[in-house]
């Protein structure tokens, strides 16, 4: 009887944490950070999810994945529409300079329409000046996905 609860018990949590891998709002990035400690390499890897099951949520998924550089992953959220202009590797090459700092979501999320929305992204650059965005999302794939940005002057 014990045994089988915990059997029970153990295949349950086993199916919850197996659908949090396959949700399709959530990307799932692995990252790998290499230090040297006394000429001896060290290695240390770890998972960071990404949300955009909402547009606000999407906005602070895009601004990390910024920040972090993490361009791919970035790419791999973006509208058919915007995906259809570039190569994976065209747009991870024109990003790779910026000089990202930090963001700042602004507000709440504006809806256009049930299927367009956006958000207002302070970006702050390395040479301490910043500049405002209006990120443009679509909701494709059962989730919002990046479609734009334009510079608010």
């Amino acid at each position: 009887m014990f045994w089988s609860t915990n059997k029970n018990f153990l295949a349950s949590f086993a199916v919850a944490f197996a659908l949090l891998f396959f949700l399709p709002s959530i990307s799932y990035a692995f990252f790998t950070k290499d230090i040297f400690v006394n000429g001896n390499m060290v290695s240390a890897g770890y998972w960071y999810s990404y949300d955009f099951s909402t547009p606000l949520k999407a906005s602070y998924s895009v601004g990390e994945l910024w920040s972090a550089k993490n361009f791919g992953v970035l790419y791999d959220n973006l509208a058919q529409d915007l995906s259809g202009i570039y190569t994976k590797d065209e747009f991870i090459e024109s990003l790779k300079d910026a000089a990202i700092a930090g963001f700042e979501v602004v507000g709440d999320a504006v809806y256009l329409n049930s299927k367009q929305a956006y958000t207002i992204i302070n970006i702050r650059y390395l040479d301490n000046s910043s500049k405002n965005y209006k990120t443009v999302f679509n909701y494709e794939r059962g989730g919002w996905r990046l479609l734009g940005t334009k510079e608010i002057e």
